[in-house]
């Protein structure tokens, strides 16, 4: 409501005084560092390097951040006590800023931003479609978001309490969304129905409980609402935070000629047939995904691309045998490698055979082995192996 309440109900026309804005943004926070220079005394033993190592680590910084480094007398090692001065760029601030957006993706995070110079009364905020020349709106009355896990359709701001920044600043993120995966699905299926897979969205504001004169840019308490300026929103699939259907799983993996590849049909695979289905494939995945955090678009598509590069959905058992991991199925060479070595300096060398590319291989898989602790004769093919990646 553009309209503001003085004692008796009345309407008032606004006028200049306390000034209000609104916008989408996204949040920047840029950290400021001022040069400081500290003293250290060098450990015995240690050189610039150690010194400097230490240094980054005692003061949770990057090496990159040492700006000079000053000893009080020349030194290779330390032999104890030298001191030694250390410039760098200390963080002393993070600097906070909400930079305006003009295109965002549906089940995006966002910024909602008010600039308000009333002290008092509340703020309230809802975000609407504008439909264009599009014959119908995806979204019907206010926009559905969510502010952490709670579904809304409008924000407020306690104008006494509530500033986020200077000057005046009142920010809350919301995510582009509502709350059931059903009512995402939908909106999704709307967005598939336009040209271009976008929706325009403004805001729409009112003060209540405000003693103060308000004034609306336009005389309109709607803001972006304006060709150009208001927020496009790209209905394009996004997964983060929901979990992917059998079909869905079908599409990503398509053959290049439409067909549905068939899953983990190599002879090796352990998994019973009832489980090569893309139902209880995707059902493992889900799982799995949430186990681990897998759980926005970024990290799910590298997961999916990396489990695919490694298997091709054929099978989720290494196809060898297991043995190149026993640690005796390379003594041979391990010993033959080791001969070879032993009379490397001789002119001529009795054991010049044993110098092979592939006995070498062998001498080091068998360190390898000893190292990763597999010292047990038979438990190579144990270590193979297995799932997705």
């Amino acid at each position: 409501m553009s309209n503001v309440e003085f004692n008796e109900p009345r309407f008032v026309k606004p006028t200049m005084g306390n000034t209000l804005d609104i916008y989408f943004a996204e949040k920047e926070v840029t950290p400021i560092f001022e040069n400081t220079e500290e003293s250290i005394v060098a450990n015995k033993g240690e050189n610039e390097k150690k010194i400097k190592a230490r240094f980054v680590k005692d003061h949770k910084i990057n090496s990159k951040d040492i700006i000079s480094y000053t000893t009080e007398k020349t030194f290779k090692t330390a032999v104890g006590g030298e001191n030694i001065t250390i410039k760098y760029k200390k963080k002393v601030r993070d600097e906070v800023s909400f930079p305006k957006i003009e295109k965002t993706k549906i089940k995006q995070k966002v910024w909602i931003v008010a600039i308000c110079n009333s002290q008092n009364g509340i703020l309230s905020v809802e975000i609407l479609e504008n439909k264009q020349t599009n014959a119908t709106a995806i979204y019907e009355g206010s926009v559905k978001f969510l502010v952490g896990e709670e579904e809304k359709t409008k924000i407020e701001f306690d104008l006494s309490k509530d500033k986020t920044g200077e000057p005046n600043i009142f920010a809350k993120e919301i995510k582009l969304q509502p709350k059931s995966n059903d009512d995402v699905k939908l909106l999704l299926d709307k967005y598939k129905e336009r040209p271009d897979k976008n929706s325009f969205h403004f805001i729409k504001a009112s003060v209540s409980g405000n003693e103060d004169e308000i004034f609306y840019p336009d005389n309109s308490n709607e803001f972006l609402n304006k060709d150009a300026k208001r927020l496009e929103v790209l209905g394009v699939p996004c997964y983060c935070g929901i979990d992917f259907t059998a079909e869905q799983i079908e599409e990503f993996y398509k053959k290049s000629n439409g067909d549905v590849k068939a899953l983990f049909t190599a002879d090796n695979c352990p998994l019973p047939a009832d489980k090569k289905t893309y139902k209880e494939f995707t059902k493992e995945l889900n799982t799995a995904m949430k186990s681990y955090e897998i759980n926005t678009c970024i990290r799910k598509a590298h997961f999916l691309a990396q489990i695919e590069a490694e298997t091709f959905f054929d099978t989720t058992l290494e196809y060898a045998s297991g043995w190149d991991y026993d640690h005796m199925t390379h003594l041979d060479n391990y010993n033959n490698y080791k001969l070879y070595l032993a009379n490397i300096s001789k002119p001529k060398n009795p054991y010049k055979d044993f110098g092979t590319k592939a006995v070498k291989r062998g001498h080091d898989r068998y360190l390898e082995c000893i190292e990763h602790g597999h010292d047990v004769k038979g438990h190579g093919p144990k270590y193979k192996g297995r799932g997705l990646i």
